[in-house]
């Protein structure tokens, strides 16, 4: 929640925008909703089981996620690796709240990173495709050094 509707002494808050009041949707989209929820009560769903990845699926993850960071650090001379935001929504966030340096996509054409290079070229940063040297992150954003 932003911090510009967060009331101290409650625990929720709200802005009402009565200017918008022609287009005010919610009640709709939540009976609808509803109405979906109970149509689904009456049908048989499969129940689906949750598998577990394996010790060995999460030790490759993490060894591929640190080779990936051990390459960008030493590529980009990158001396503390807390400047490195691996990863689509922690790249956004640096972009919209820090300096960046460096802003590293897989593919420039994927959906999922449109607004994040919408964002960096907003703010004149050039992004850098850099294909599967991301490993399994889509994003990455190097944070400027700041001295």
């Amino acid at each position: 929640m932003s911090r510009s509707v967060w009331a101290s002494e409650d625990y929720h808050g709200c802005v009402i925008c009565d200017h918008l009041a022609d287009y005010e949707c919610s009640r709709a989209l939540v009976d609808r909703i509803s109405a979906l929820q109970r149509s689904l009560h009456s049908q048989a769903i499969d129940t689906l089981t949750w598998q577990t990845p394996s010790h060995n699926h999460h030790t490759t993850l993490q060894t591929l996620s640190q080779q990936v960071l051990d390459d960008l650090q030493q590529t980009y001379q990158v001396d503390h690796i807390n400047r490195i935001k691996p990863g689509i929504a922690e790249a956004t966030r640096a972009v919209l709240r820090r300096v960046p340096d460096h802003v590293l996509v897989r593919d420039k054409q994927d959906p999922d990173v449109k607004l994040l290079v919408h964002l960096a070229e907003k703010k004149h940063i050039t992004v850098i495709e850099a294909g599967s040297r991301l490993g399994q992150y889509r994003a990455t954003t190097i944070i400027k050094k700041v001295l």
